[in-house]
């Protein structure tokens, strides 16, 4: 599966809500005196305040201060709204979780890159699960002045099954209230690459996510360029920052490198798609275009070459720059055998997460539905 990173989503119905009459409060707990959340473009994170997790909350031109504190059962939200008044919301933890301090990585909220109108936040709150594998997680929004959790169904199957969890952890805004989970990819022996993209609607009058697959066709053709640089970035990455799967049966090849006066040491690559340098170019070329795989091969850490007729490859395992997050197609420009698509990615500087423009990515749509990479800039690097 690729990754594309960061934002994730798990709803579930409201166990216990209250709301309680309008009260006085103290100048400790105003709206002016709670530290404000740092904002940037299309993002907003939550800060800690002492006792709680404490953030700005707009629903539809208003303005809330939150705080959200967790138990051992549940998780309390005390909500203010520009008039003073505050109201409780308490929601159970999901079944098989724990509750945690809560912190700006578990509890956030998700990011709008496209606004809605009116615009409506949503606030995501993270939870692992005991027996410590991945986190599930909520989301909670506001509707006529009600801060609730939404609900969650699944629609891939055309059944609308209501779901208590949402099993995906990373989500990036693609459309007006609409978010993607990571797409998932696999290849079959023969080298063909299957993408499957789903993708959750927000809808602000029932307050619930809707699971739907997209199609990544050409008619499609914002999808379809999700599909197309999902399987881009992934075959860059073995010219960038990992290794393709060796083979541990064969003995590592030393080469000497003349301009570095050490020995290198290969390995044979164990790939059914390809098995020599040659098949590996061609290979490439089924998704990149000339010049992009002659910078690709030239520029890679991994040095590949062919060792007694066996494509062998430098062990390579690079770590990421971690500020770099996932990246947004922000529109798509169909042309007559073509598509361009602008990009922006996330990136984190000191706490603070922008989107920032990268350039942009074309891909030659000649022979559908295949796709060519004309433009494109591995976007972890």
């Amino acid at each position: 599966m690729n990754r594309l990173l960061p934002f994730v989503l798990i709803l579930v119905i409201l166990t216990a809500c209250s709301s309680e009459p309008p009260i006085e409060t103290g100048p400790e707990t105003t709206a002016a005196s709670v530290t404000t959340v740092t904002e940037s473009e299309g993002y907003r994170s939550a800060v800690y305040s002492g006792e709680g997790y404490t953030f700005e909350f707009s629903d539809s031109g208003d303005n809330y201060i939150i705080t959200a504190v967790c138990t051992d059962r549940d998780i309390i939200f005390t909500v203010e709204n520009r008039f003073y008044e505050v109201s409780t919301c308490i929601d159970s933890i999901p079944a098989g979780c724990v509750g945690s301090v809560l912190s700006e990585e578990t509890c956030f909220l998700l990011p709008g890159r496209f606004p809605s109108d009116p615009a409506k936040e949503l606030l995501q709150v993270l939870f692992r699960k005991t027996d410590g594998g991945d986190f599930v997680s909520k989301i909670y929004g506001i509707k006529d002045g009600e801060f609730m959790p939404l609900e969650l169904f699944d629609n891939t199957l055309l059944m609308m099954t209501h779901m208590n969890v949402l099993p995906e952890r990373v989500l990036i805004p693609t459309e007006v209230n609409k978010f993607m989970p990571e797409p998932e990819l696999i290849y079959a022996d023969n080298g063909n690459s299957i993408v499957s993209i789903n993708t959750y609607t927000f809808d602000p009058n029932s307050m619930t996510f809707t699971k739907a697959t997209e199609k990544t066709s050409i008619d499609n053709p914002l999808y379809f360029g999700y599909a197309a640089i999902t399987i881009c970035s992934d075959l860059y990455s073995y010219f960038t920052d990992r290794t393709f799967e060796v083979d541990t049966t064969r003995d590592y090849e030393p080469f000497f490198n003349n301009s570095t006066g050490m020995d290198e040491y290969y390995f044979a690559v164990k790939d059914p798609r390809f098995s020599t340098l040659a098949e590996l170019e061609s290979y490439m070329k089924r998704y990149f275009s000339e010049e992009i795989t002659a910078e690709m091969f030239r520029s890679a850490p991994q040095k590949y070459r062919d060792i007694n007729g066996v494509l062998h490859t430098l062990q390579v395992n690079n770590v990421r720059d971690a500020s770099l997050g996932s990246v947004i197609l922000t529109d798509a420009v169909v042309e007559d055998i073509s598509i361009l698509y602008p990009v922006e990615q996330f990136r984190q500087v000191n706490g603070v997460t922008t989107l920032e423009p990268l350039d942009d990515f074309v891909i030659g749509t000649a022979s559908p539905p295949s796709f060519t990479a004309q433009k494109y800039k591995y976007p972890y690097k």
